[in-house]
């Protein structure tokens, strides 16, 4: 008996099973009873859920397994037949062929579905040819509507430096509508050697030929494109005067000399500019003053008008006066 009551028995003779008396206890029955796991709880029937499996770790893939995977044909054939075309391309310089093939297919493609420009309509085109127009947008008759991208032909427009405002517009099916409004240039400006096409309110249209609008006023001077309204405005009662003037220059930022296609220089007061020019006209007309060798007409003080001769004349006219005084000493 041992401590706990039970009896003893002999370990000389063979094992007996537990419960299971006068069977040996063989290897294969051990492996029945004896468990290295414990079990999981009292339960007779109860079993211990079996642990996850490691996946056994794949053999690294070496390049050349890689390039021997299905499907790697096609792609080599892909890439040598890519290569080779761009190969040729570069070769017989057919880059630019290709890429207007690209463009003109589906232009044609568009057209043929009935989408081709018929009408280009332009709207408040005063000083710009149809030609400047149309290079403009990049568009023309008989090409397709579809692909026109108006936007970008609106911003090339608005480039050229006479263009103020433009619109382009689409119109389905067959229509391409333009509009513009034009900056109208109204004098020729000099500052120094440089010559500018200005506008009314003083703004420089810069990039436009000035051979183009030689027939324009001329003013000169630091100042002058912004008052140059105001002596136009001036000289418009009177064309024939205007029609003399070859420039008008502003002086110290001040006022204004009139230089006349015969040499003369008209200059005028700071104020009341406009009444010195009509008592201008008004002598002009009964002295005959720019038919006489005179430079200069000074209006600058009131009410007081001073004339110069030129050289010549006044060389010619100090001899007369000498020999009227010697006639007269005699």
């Amino acid at each position: 008996m041992d401590g706990g009551g039970r009896k003893l028995r002999s370990l000389d003779g063979p094992l007996k099973a537990v419960g299971d008396v006068g069977r040996p206890l063989t290897a294969e029955r051990r492996t029945v009873v004896y468990r290295t796991e414990p079990r999981l709880g009292k339960a007779p029937n109860q079993v211990r859920p079996a642990l996850p499996q490691r996946p056994a770790r794949r053999p690294e893939r070496t390049w050349l397994d890689r390039l021997t995977r299905p499907g790697m044909g096609w792609l080599a054939a892909f890439l040598f037949l890519a290569a080779t075309g761009s190969y040729g391309a570069t070769l017989g310089n057919h880059w630019q062929g290709m890429a207007e093939a690209a463009v003109v297919m589906p232009d044609a493609f568009a057209r043929g579905s009935g989408f081709t420009i018929e009408r280009i309509d332009v709207d408040g085109r005063k000083i710009l040819t149809d030609d400047e127009i149309l290079t403009a947008i990049g568009a023309q008759v008989s090409q397709s509507l579809l692909f026109v991208d108006a936007d970008a032909a609106r911003e090339r427009l608005l480039q050229n430096p006479l263009v103020m405002t433009a619109s382009v517009r689409k119109l389905y099916p067959h229509t391409l509508s333009v509009s513009v409004t034009e900056r109208q240039p109204y004098a020729l400006w000099q500052r120094g050697e440089k010559l500018a096409v200005i506008a009314s309110d003083g703004t420089v249209i810069d990039g436009v030929e000035q051979g183009r609008f030689a027939d324009l006023p001329l003013v000169v001077g630091r100042g002058a494109e912004s008052q140059v309204k105001a002596i136009l405005a001036a000289l418009e009662p009177y064309p024939e005067l205007r029609s003399k003037v070859y420039a008008a220059v502003f002086v110290g930022g001040r006022r204004w000399n009139l230089r006349l296609t015969n040499g003369m220089d008209v200059k005028l007061p700071v104020e009341g500019f406009e009444q010195a020019l009509a008592n201008f006209v008004e002598l002009d007309r009964t002295s005959k003053l720019s038919e006489r060798d005179i430079t200069e007409v000074d209006f600058r003080l009131p009410d007081h008008v001073t004339v110069r001769l030129s050289d010549a004349a006044a060389a010619a006219d100090a001899e007369a006066k000498k020999e009227k005084s010697k006639r007269a000493g005699t």
